[in-house]
């Protein structure tokens, strides 16, 4: 259990962030959060593609 409890990736709130957001928050981390910073990590490339991972989780809100 985190507290604050870990973003819901589905939520609009998360989608409805632009890509670059969604980047700085995967490379610097969120304050306050367990969201710890993943730029030694990951390279560049790998975090376009978690972005786009995320994005998928989108794709079911506007599917009727």
């Amino acid at each position: 259990k985190f507290n604050p409890p870990a973003a819901d990736l589905t939520s609009q709130q998360v989608q409805g962030k632009l890509d670059s957001g969604l980047y700085k928050s995967i490379h610097e981390g969120r304050a306050n959060t367990a969201m710890g910073a993943w730029t030694y990590a990951l390279s560049d490339q790998e975090i376009r593609d978690v972005v786009a991972y995320i994005r998928t989780f989108g794709q079911s809100l506007s599917t009727p």
